[in-house]
Formats: C-alpha cells, sequence, structure tokens
C-alpha cells in the first residue's frame, strides 16, 4: 500500500509535493512540515463529515498526521490509529470506507524516522483518530488541553502520566518559536488550532474543523 509523505507547500495543506527527508538542524530558520497519510477512504457519506451535506452525497478522504521538524525537535501534530489498519476491524473499515490503511509507525518510516525519534506529540483533540496512536511514542512529550486530555482513553493517559511525559497546554501558547497553539473549539469543546512557521509563510494546521463545517 502506498503512503504519501512529502513536504507542504505553505500555500495549501493539500498541495504536496515530492517526498523528502527531514531535516533535523539545531538552527533551522523555519519549520519542515510533513503531511503523512496513513489510510485512505473511498466514497465515505459526506453526512458524517460536514453539516448540512446533501442527502446521498460521498467524498474520498485521506487520513492524515502531520510532522514538524526543526530546532532539534521532531514534533507530531496528532499521531494518527492503528485500528484502521489491525486485523479483525473489518466493521470499523466498512463503516469509512477504507480503501487502504498502514500502521501509524509504517507511514512514519516513509521520512526515514521512528517513534523514538519523535520528540513531541501535539494532540489538536481527543478523537480516537487524532489520539489512537499515543502508545507509540513512549519516549515523547504530549501536549494536550486539560479539557481534551482527561477526555483521551485512560489507557493512553496512564503511560504519559506515569512517566510525567504530559505538558498541558493553556493556550495561546508557544512551545519553540515559530510554532504556536491556540484553541479553535468548535469541532470539539477545546480543540487546539497549530500555526507553523515554514519557509513560505505560516501554515494552519485545523484539526477537523478544516473540513467539518462548511461556513469555517
Amino acid at each position: 500500500m502506498s503512503v504519501r509523505a512529502a513536504p507542504l507547500a505553505c500555500a495549501s495543506l493539500f498541495a504536496l509535493s515530492a517526498a523528502a527527508s527531514p531535516a533535523r538542524s539545531e538552527d533551522d530558520a523555519h519549520w519542515r512540515l510533513f503531511a503523512v497519510e496513513y489510510a485512505r477512504s473511498d466514497g465515505v457519506p459526506e453526512g458524517r463529515l460536514v453539516r448540512g451535506a446533501p442527502p446521498g452525497s460521498r467524498v474520498d478522504m485521506s487520513w492524515y498526521f502531520f510532522v514538524a521538524t526543526g530546532r532539534g525537535r521532531v514534533v507530531l501534530v496528532d499521531c494518527g490509529t492503528d485500528a484502521l489498519s489491525r486485523p479483525g476491524r473489518e466493521a470499523l473499515r466498512r463503516r469509512w470506507s477504507i480503501a487502504r490503511a498502514v500502521p501509524v509507525e509504517e507511514a512514519l518510516g516513509r521520512l526515514g524516522l521512528t517513534p523514538d525519534d519523535v520528540t513531541d506529540v501535539v494532540l489538536t483533540h481527543h478523537h480516537w483518530d487524532h489520539a489512537g496512536g499515543l502508545a507509540r511514542f513512549s519516549r515523547a512529550t504530549v501536549h494536550a488541553h486539560p479539557g481534551e486530555w482527561r477526555r483521551v482513553p485512560a489507557r493512553l493517559r496512564r503511560a504519559v502520566e506515569r512517566d510525567e511525559r504530559l505538558r498541558a497546554v493553556s493556550a495561546p501558547q508557544e512551545p519553540w518559536p515559530g510554532l504556536r497553539l491556540r484553541e479553535s473549539g468548535r469541532h470539539t469543546a477545546h480543540q487546539l488550532m497549530v500555526e507553523v512557521d515554514c519557509a513560505g509563510g505560516p501554515v494552519a494546521i485545523a484539526g477537523d474543523a478544516a473540513y467539518l463545517y462548511r461556513n469555517v
């Protein structure tokens, strides 16, 4: 199965160019941002995604997480889920019209990275397809709004809290120069938007608020 992993054109989240290896320099003037597709849906009922969608309409959809590299950090914005590729989850794959899916670790490997390379995970919100892969990143510091974090399943929270790897986000916040967090709570109560300064200009990662509402 193919997985796209490419640097994001800063003008558009979905203008993806050829794959490249992430920069890992401490001296980066700008972040490098990659969208990593780990699953693809063909023909999802649009009503599951967009309020007010025409009855019977269907859309194709990619499932992404994002990787920002720079300033000595490898930062995941959300971390996907392995549920779509796991054996025995045929009903879930049918529900979401999954045409192909790979484990999060395999998708990340397209950038030449392993889970141990990830220094930080920023969660935009608590939903399963954004936080479900947390267990893969046992060395990463997790940045989350407390109102979203308490809704992440306890089995995922325990190891992070035990190892004191949780950093509560009180947005607006700039954990590193050029990477800013602010609340955009319309999809969930405290969803975060992540703004990343790239060479071509800032990019906003809006989580599901980017497509769930027709009038965002």
